[in-house]
């Protein structure tokens, strides 16, 4: 490849980078980078109290202890007599014995747990962290306060070390490349592929990713098809609505550069397939003209090039395949069958993919293509793992890995390479374009909810606990559900007076639910409908038991009725919610079930977290350890999470009764993480396939699982069929991370009057 043409295919890469990166930033000299690689590795991973995970690896040179190895991770540790007592805020504090936390017999024996990866899990190491030369390049150490570590593979482990690499060179403003638009988003899609946030993702002066999007989106906006394109990618892999970003609404924007005689967006491939993206990232439809233009344009050897008559690449291939994959074509579609055989004939031996083939064998592999090779790979339904793409020794996953310097960077043409890091990761997660967004999914799901207001004020489902349902969505979303009037001029709290009472009747359940719901539509539940619905749900309550009712759901939503509604929560009753749990873990809907299931469990972990007493409940020398660690000091909310984990289905969701994933169980179950301020998308919810189901690359996580199951229509299935109400009901807070209740009342004390 001439340098010329060399330069010319980063720029087309980077959709807007218009300056050198490595005169930019001082990048290594080759010489350099090869002396570097000459340094051994290892990743620890470190699960905290809380179940939060983080990567990090470390250099060293030879072979060194566990023990030293965990120092390098720089984490704040004590340790004592070589043994570690506490890592980060999770463990003994200075001037305890490091099994602080096994003196009683009545809570679990917390302590860090030395583990190593054997390739396949996780083992107990049989010597002690502190046992000289232990480490060797290439080891993958655990550290767990009592959890169990989640499943590693080389490609998440080297994509984590690439994200830890880009953290630093991060500007003041948020911004990458000296506030490079198309280079920022080129790190906000590498944090998102790693299940990332935007908002948290932040500079040394605190500006954040997301911070920096916002800034640059206007002029940004103003730029070809392509930047409209990846501006709205960017927009919702930062969980943003790209129809509502800084008063710009990008949909209007990418449909203006639309000729609709043609279908084409744009002039070039690029516009074309970027702008693609850009309307299924903003859960848009793609004209079916654009759709047959793109497949059109596939040159006769399979494959597309930057503009439409020029020469075809790797690149522009990997990312067609992204756009027509994304529109919703499918793997069996000629045109992505003839582009994946382009993609196999393009690849070298040695695993890797160039910019394009050469007939003479000259064009060499480079990450940036093999990262587009791959995820086309991945959106058109193949392995990059499988044999077809295993051409000798390496695959592409081996041959991109093999590029990667011990500080986690990436190479281009033998130097660190801020483009190639960055447009790597998302490959190595396994997470071709678009990423969903929550505020997408969130206007369309409110869309759909408002539509089911009937005449009556009520809102369609089952009667008036689904119109409660659609209330605390409606809340949960940041609308006023008391503002909501029918076509009749019928609110739901006019539907709700006349059949309260009656529903307040049915169960303890019912009581706290209306409860909860009045509350959040501004109501006032002292005085509703002839009602005092805090007496009515106090009169259940057996101050002998602790119980309101019998059963998960009456002792939960009483205890969130009353919290929503400002009353305290008597510690008996959170004793009996913690006693009435499943076995193994979890809750079912009765007191203490066979087995648990994942609605039940996350709207009693809502119950624990809204009384407020959940670390209480611990003995004092546990709240002592684990004071920050949510939920980690009391064992019935560790059992729950536990269980959470361990039925965590392959896609990332929850099952239902039926064991197939369910919105209304993932739904109620992402909100019981909220409760306890669990970070849904993180490491520690992501499932790493090890079936034959997908690709052995596959990362997923609850909130992608459930954005996936969304319709174009805005609603989520369940029993009445793809748009459910009741279903979509459960999964917007969720989604949301809004535990119910979504609104509280303070409480108001009233002064003594002395005489």
């Amino acid at each position: 490849m001439s340098k010329r043409r060399l330069a010319f295919v980063q720029l087309l890469r980077a959709v807007g980078l218009a300056i050198m990166l490595g005169a930019l930033l001082g990048l290594p000299s080759a010489a350099g980078a090869a002396a570097t690689r000459a340094e051994s590795t290892a990743d620890i991973v470190v699960q905290f109290g809380n179940g939060q995970v983080e990567t990090k690896r470390i250099t060293f040179t030879g072979t060194i202890s566990g023990l030293e190895a965990l120092r390098r991770t720089e984490l704040a540790l004590v340790e004592k007599s070589g043994a570690v007592c506490r890592i980060g805020d999770t463990g003994c504090a200075e001037g305890q014995e490091c099994f602080c936390a096994c003196t009683s017999l009545d809570a679990p024996c917390l302590f860090w747990s030395y583990q190593r990866w054997n390739g396949t899990a996780w083992v107990e190491s049989a010597q002690g962290a502190g046992a000289p030369d232990t480490v060797a390049n290439g080891a993958v150490e655990g550290w767990t306060w009592n959890g169990t570590l989640p499943a590693v593979t080389p490609a998440l482990l080297g994509a984590q070390a690439a994200r830890d690499w880009l953290a630093p060179r991060q500007a003041a403003d948020g911004s990458y490349a000296s506030g490079n638009a198309g280079t920022t988003i080129d790190s906000l899609l590498a944090n998102r592929a790693l299940g990332g946030d935007a908002a948290a993702f932040r500079s040394s002066v605190g500006a954040s990713l997301l911070d920096a999007l916002r800034a640059l989106a206007p002029a940004y906006a103003q730029g070809s098809a392509a930047a409209l394109g990846k501006l709205a990618l960017g927009v919702a892999a930062a969980d943003q609505d790209p129809r509502n970003i800084v008063g710009l609404d990008l949909v209007i924007s990418m449909t203006a550069t639309l000729d609709p005689a043609s279908g084409a967006y744009g002039a070039t491939n690029w516009d074309h397939a970027f702008s693609i993206l850009g309307m299924r990232a903003a859960g848009e439809p793609v004209p079916p003209a654009a759709v047959a233009l793109l497949k059109a344009r596939a040159s006769s050897d399979g494959g597309w090039g930057f503009g439409v008559a020029g020469p075809t690449d790797v690149d522009s291939t990997g990312l067609m395949l992204q756009a027509l994959a994304a529109a919703g074509t499918p793997a069996s579609d000629p045109v992505i069958v003839k582009a994946l055989g382009y993609l196999d004939g393009a690849q070298n031996d040695d695993g890797g993919f160039p910019d394009a083939p050469a007939s003479d064998g000259s064009d060499t592999s480079n990450a940036n293509s093999s990262a587009f090779a791959v995820q086309g790979i991945l959106a058109a339904g193949g392995d990059p793992l499988a044999p077809r793409w295993q051409p000798a020794a390496t695959n592409p996953i081996s041959y991109v890995l093999g590029l990667q310097q011990p500080d986690g960077a990436f190479t281009f043409g033998g130097q660190a390479s801020l483009l190639a890091t960055q447009q790597v990761i998302p490959a190595l997660a396994r997470r071709p374009f678009p990423y969903l967004s929550r505020a997408t999914a969130q206007r369309s799901a409110v869309d759909l909810i408002m539509a089911q207001q009937q005449p009556e004020g009520s809102f369609a489902g089952f009667g008036l606990g689904s119109t409660i349902d659609a209330l605390l969505a409606i809340d949960a979303a940041g609308a006023a559900p008391q503002q909501l009037v029918s076509t009749t001029g019928q609110s739901p709290l006019d539907y709700l007076r006349p059949r309260a009472a009656a529903y307040a009747a049915g169960s303890a359940a019912a009581t706290g639910k209306l409860l909860t719901g009045l509350v959040a539509a501004g109501a006032e539940p002292r005085s509703f409908a002839g009602l005092d619905l805090v007496i009515s749900a106090t009169l259940r309550y057996d101050p002998g038991t602790g119980a309101y009712g019998s059963s998960t759901f009456d002792q939960a939503w009483s205890m969130i009725g009353l919290d929503a509604a400002g009353q305290s929560i008597p510690l008996s009753a959170t004793a009996r919610l913690q006693a009435m749990q499943a076995t193994g873990g979890g809750w079912g809907f009765g007191a203490n079930a066979a087995t648990a299931d994942a609605d039940s469990t996350g709207l009693a972990l809502m119950a624990l977290a809204a009384t407020e007493q959940s670390s209480n409940v611990a003995t004092a020398s546990n709240a002592a350890v684990c004071a920050t660690g949510a939920g980690s000091s009391n064992p019935a909310v560790r059992a729950a999470l536990a269980f959470l984990r361990a039925s965590e289905n392959g896609d990332g969701g929850f099952p239902g009764f039926d064991g197939t994933t369910s919105a209304s169980a993932s739904g109620l179950a992402l909100q019981g993480l909220a409760a306890y301020h669990e970070q849904p998308r993180s490491l520690a919810w992501t499932t790493v396939i090890t079936n034959a189901t997908a690709s052995r690359l596959t990362l997923r996580n609850p909130v992608d699982a459930l954005l996936g199951l969304q319709t174009a229509a805005g609603g989520f299935p369940g029993f009445s069929g793809p748009n459910d109400p009741d279903a979509t009901y459960q999964a917007l807070p969720g989604l949301l991370a809004r535990p119910y209740p979504t609104t509280r009342r303070s409480l108001q004390y009233l002064p003594v009057i002395g005489r």
